[in-house]
Order: structure tokens, then sequence, then C-alpha cells
């Protein structure tokens, strides 16, 4: 029994170089397919052109990371904390302290007996309200 269905797309040493130097430069696979004329499926089990997507990439990646660490170690501070922030663990803290009047403690004080005189009057607001309210008036 023969093979059905069309012969499989085989890409020209041209548009796997294309393939490579898209995913190098960070088109996406629907991208880079669109602009070989074929579909995304096509691009990817194609296994010259699967493998061109992730070369391309990879070679980027690693060029930049090159590039960066190069400045790094030549003394670009902004690189040197951006390379230990994304590959040694390093983070940024922020540290709050809370004091009182002139750096002293924090004063807290009791106020239990004027929270029982506020409890009184908030009731009897709230028994004028309630009076008012039955007799048509309001404190409003």
């Amino acid at each position: 029994m023969g093979k059905r269905g069309p012969k499989p797309w085989e890409p020209t040493d041209e548009e796997v170089a294309k393939v490579r130097l898209y995913a190098g430069l960070g088109s996406t696979q629907d991208q880079i397919a669109a602009m070989i004329g074929k579909s995304t499926d096509t691009l990817t089990r194609n296994e010259r052109t699967a493998e061109a997507l992730h070369i391309g990439r990879a070679e980027t990646i690693a060029k930049v990371a090159g590039s960066l660490v190069r400045k790094a170690l030549n003394g670009d501070t902004a690189s040197a904390i951006f390379y230990l922030k994304t590959q040694a663990g390093w983070k940024e803290t922020n540290v709050q302290e809370h004091t009182g009047k002139d750096g002293g403690p924090i004063e807290i004080e009791q106020v239990s007996a004027d929270a029982d005189a506020f409890t009184r009057a908030i009731a009897g607001l709230a028994s004028r309200e309630a009076e008012g309210s039955r007799t048509g008036e309001t404190s409003h």
C-alpha cells in the first residue's frame, strides 16, 4: 500500500536560514510561518525548521547574555546589578521602621474610660434619633 496525502514539505536551505534568523530576532512561530508562507504546524513538524526555531532563539540569548556579562565585568553597574539579580538571587529590600516623636518609642494611651463615655454618647444620639423618627423629626 502506498503513502496517502501530499508529500511532506522539505524546506530549502534558504528557508531554514530565514527561520533561524527570524527566531533569533524574536519573531513568534506564527509570524515566522506567515513570512515563509507555511502554517505553524508545518513549520514545527519539519525537523529542520523546528531545530532552526530552537537554535536561532538560543544563539541570540547566548549572544545577549555574553554582551551583558562583558558589560558587567567591564564596570557597568546597571548590567552588574541586573545580572546578579537575575542569576545570583540578589534582591532589593526595604526596611520600614516606625518611631514616635523625635525617634522615640510610639506612645500608646489607654482610653477605656473615654471609650465608655463615647459609647454612652452614641447610645444617647441613637436614642434621640429613634425618638425623632417616631415623631417625624430627624436631626439632619
